[in-house]
């Protein structure tokens, strides 16, 4: 092995070793995001180790809720690698200014032009060039990140703006034009002659203020810009450099050379970026729609099962909502998906960050600080969003610990004995702080504390509890008994306008022609239960989302999907789309028959499951939630049929190995029949009867 390949191999174990441990530290600062965290060190070493060699850039697409990590995971990455000077993070929410994307990558460039780098296209989702209307899909002008799509691409950009120097040298040559009229005479770059003309011009072009010790026909404040745009043929590459060669020109040279640089200054510039890492980071939310149920009440747990089931083509179907196809295919298949944090994941994110603020205190003023798991779990009911990820947990340990801190101090400071630790609990909406010293209690300290989300979610106990439990408990039933899934029923939620909802998670990853009734039943079953509970004419106006999702359901299943009586696409209009069928009236109709069925099966189901749904309802006006565990006891109990709610489907599947069944048997079916035939010398005849009658019975 020779010399170079021996270093190689020795800076490249070092790098590999440092990014294995870099992935360990990171697990130990970040939570819940631990594959995430082994795909992005992954992508990374190919580049840390031989960008040198990387011919384009390597892209890397990181997709998830906001506040999961994905920015200050990178972030930390360069810190840990010691690259943060050649790291840089462009914003994509700034579109103009000295933050935008085309003014970062020139800076970018002017301190590394194609040397090895990592470019972080953060909130990139405000980079769209698709907007949806009334009639489809429209372009949006996006003229301040197109450059982005050639960078991504080739990691070439070509700069086709104005540049400053361009009007600075082009003013300066009719300035120098006009002197010269005047008499101005220049030998080895000094003015001889007419220099009073040659003063006050420069003072009005604001080149010079005050008068030179040299008369330079061009003066020094455009030297450190011109030094960039000499021709190559002139071998000037620094300010000294040129300097002399302008000593060494006239009048007629001078002017010669600066329109040469003018037409050097007017080209395109070419910025490359073939050795970068690109990280494109971006909040998806049309890819983390779960239903329009979605509010802070559904459990972690809950939205981080269903956000594991989210795919790359999930991914790329959400990014045509924002991007045309080319543009997409230029983001490449590299696309690293961030699942929401689970109840877990919050609960170590919580005690990470009081550890850390405790730790701090301990450090400044030596006292030592524990609490108990009523404090962690106080935090998690007021501060976890699962639809907004980490900010909220964060915002609201400052509100619940970090603001009473100064409280705790001043109480700690009046006591006659040195306190040596503090130790933290919650109960009943109050923050106990105990007071030791030598590990004796010495007092205790009693802070009140503001629960937002927990009065929310208390129930009302009035009349608009008790329309909500009979709504939602319509919806939950009607589910169990036609979809056979077990939900979670709330009553009483901490999202401003909405009084409840219900939250399955189905075992099907489609919706079959079969089902479709039974979901478009669902959703109008709250409706449904009002009205057979407290009577038509009582009915509220609360079920206006069901109807919608109702109609939005079956209008997508019929006008795109294929599953109405004909196999057409329709369009609203013939702006929408020329492809598509115009007359909708026919499968309109269809539409309202299906929807007229399914409130007269919820209207049916209900009455079945009239025990199930009272039961279930008065448990519901005087309680704000029922977890799926308790809804599955109370079912089986009082419930109208027997239900395996853990039972997978396995109908499709079994079809399948059905049909290959019936197959074999048609084929020994007719192998008999031509056999027997044959020994009446009718083979041809029969066999042919045999396979048309075996293929009109199929």
């Amino acid at each position: 092995m020779n010399n170079n390949l021996m270093e190689l191999k020795e800076e490249f174990n070092e790098k590999i070793n440092r990014l294995e441990k870099i992935r360990i530290q990171l697990k130990t600062e970040f939570t819940g995001i631990d594959n995430a965290i082994d795909e992005v060190v992954d992508n990374i070493r190919s580049w840390y180790t031989l960008a040198e060699i990387q011919t384009q850039p390597n892209v890397v697409n990181l997709w998830g809720l906001t506040g999961v990590g994905k920015t200050s995971l990178l972030l930390r990455i360069a810190e840990l690698l010691e690259i943060k000077d050649k790291t840089f993070r462009i914003d994509f929410g700034a579109k103009y200014g000295p933050h935008s994307f085309n003014q970062s990558v020139q800076q970018i460039a002017a301190v590394l032009n194609d040397e090895p780098l990592i470019i972080i296209l953060d909130e990139f989702q405000h980079a769209r060039t698709i907007e949806k209307n009334l009639s489809g899909k429209k372009e949006v002008e996006n003229g301040a990140h197109r450059l982005v799509w050639d960078l991504l691409d080739s990691g070439k950009i070509i700069e086709n703006s104005w540049k400053q120097i361009v009007t600075e040298i082009l003013k300066h040559i009719r300035s120098l034009k006009m002197l010269i009229s005047k008499g101005m005479l220049i030998e080895n770059g000094i003015v001889v002659e007419e220099k009073s003309l040659f003063l006050e011009e420069m003072k009005t072009e604001m080149l010079i203020d005050t008068e030179p010790e040299e008369y330079l026909a061009i003066p020094q404040s455009l030297h450190y810009e011109l030094v960039k745009y000499v021709p190559q043929r002139y071998n000037l590459d620094m300010v000294e450099e040129l300097v002399l060669h302008l000593k060494t020109l006239n009048g007629k040279e001078t002017l010669h050379f600066l329109e040469e640089a003018l037409l050097i200054a007017r080209q395109p510039v070419e910025r490359k970026f073939s050795k970068s890492l690109i990280f494109v980071v971006g909040n998806l939310d049309e890819a983390y729609k779960i239903n329009n149920n979605l509010n802070t009440d559904i459990s972690a747990d809950e939205f981080y099962e269903v956000s594991k089931k989210i795919t790359v083509p999930d991914i790329k179907s959400a990014l045509q909502e924002r991007f045309r196809d080319e543009q997409i295919a230029r983001l490449g298949n590299n696309h690293i998906i961030y699942p929401a944090l689970n109840k877990k994941a919050y609960r170590k994110l919580i005690t990470m960050k009081l550890d850390a603020y405790f730790k701090m205190l301990e450090k400044h003023y030596a006292i030592s600080w524990r609490y108990d798991n009523s404090l962690i779990n106080k935090i998690y009911d007021e501060g976890v969003y699962p639809t907004q990820g980490a900010r909220p947990v964060l915002t609201t340990i400052y509100q619940l610990i970090k603001s009473q801190t100064a409280l705790i101090f001043q109480a700690v400071l009046q006591e006659e004995k040195a306190i040596h630790e503090i130790s933290l609990s919650e109960k009943d909406n109050k923050l106990i702080c105990t007071f030791l010293s030598q590990s004796n209690q010495v007092n205790t300290l009693v802070i009140p504390l503001r629960s937002k989300l927990g009065e929310l979610r208390k129930p009302k106990n009035n009349e608009n509890q008790a329309i909500t439990a009979v709504h939602e408990a319509g919806h939950a039933v009607v589910i169990a008994h036609l979809l056979n899934e077990a939900p979670k029923i709330i009553t009483a939620t901490a999202t401003d306008g909405k009084e409840g909802f219900v939250f399955s998670r189905s075992n099907e990853d489609f919706t079959s022609k079969k089902s479709l009734l039974n979901k478009v039943a669902v959703a109008l079953a709250g409706i449904m239960a009002e009205k057979y509970i407290f009577g038509a004419e009582n009915i509220t106006m609360g079920a206006s989302s069901d109807i919608q999702k109702a109609y939005s359901l079956i209008d997508n299943a019929f006008k795109n999907a294929g599953l109405g009586e004909k196999l057409y696409h329709y369009a609203s209009n013939k702006t929408e789309n020329s492809t598509s069928f115009h007359q909708i009236e026919e499968v309109e109709k269809e539409i309202s028959n299906v929807i007229d069925a399914a409130q007269i099966l919820a209207e049916e189901t209900l009455k079945k499951e009239r025990r199930m749904l009272l039961e279930l309802a008065q448990i519901l006006q005087n309680k704000s939630k029922v977890e799926q565990q308790e809804f599955i006891e109370l079912y089986h109990k009082h419930g109208a049929k027997k239900i395996d709610f853990k039972n997978e489907s396995t109908h499709y599947r079994d079809a399948i190995v059905k049909a290959l069944e019936e197959l074999e048997s048609m084929k020994e079916i007719a192998t008999h029949k031509a056999i027997v035939l044959n020994k009446s010398q009718k083979k041809d005849n029969v066999i042919t009867d045999t396979l048309k009658s075996w293929r009109d019975e199929k």
